[in-house]
């Protein structure tokens, strides 16, 4: 699951101060067309399927989350790139405070547009975490992340 962080934005200079917690990154690349979501990752072609779940609003410490269950699964393989589509693709950098660690900040560079126009970038700042009933070690580290970034940055 995801949480979002109700002040979520980061810039180029917060990334480089996290940068001592970087642990590794990951690119993704989705084309939405009218035949649905289409994920190219290592020359093949998945169609995906959209899993929604509603969204709930938490507290930990003094900050606000939203909790975002939703999630993207593998709906059947596809074998062609759709004429007219949107290209997003993501850079997905991951953070966390030690190894093992069972919370990731996750900072997501996306760039998308249509096929041969202007892109537009933006960033997207979220928390992975395994359980819905979050425990006192994995607030903590939410809290000790958030922290961190807004202490070193001012």
């Amino acid at each position: 699951m995801r949480l979002y962080p109700e002040h979520g934005t980061i810039t180029q200079q917060d990334m480089d101060i996290m940068s001592r917690f970087k642990y590794k990154e990951d690119a993704v690349h989705l084309l939405y067309a009218t035949s649905g979501i289409i994920q190219v990752h290592k020359n093949k072609l998945n169609r995906l399927k959209v899993v929604d779940m509603p969204t709930k609003q938490i507290s930990i410490g003094n900050h606000s989350f939203l909790l975002d269950e939703s999630k993207y699964v593998v709906d059947c393989e596809w074998f062609q790139i759709p004429r007219d589509h949107l290209e997003e693709q993501t850079i997905k950098t991951y953070y966390r405070l030690r190894p093992g660690a069972l919370v990731e900040l996750v900072v997501e560079r996306k760039t998308f547009g249509v096929s041969g126009e202007s892109r537009h970038t933006s960033y997207l700042v979220y928390f992975n975490v395994n359980n819905v009933a979050l425990s006192h070690g994995e607030e903590e580290d939410i809290v000790s992340l958030l922290e961190t970034l807004k202490s070193d940055s001012s």
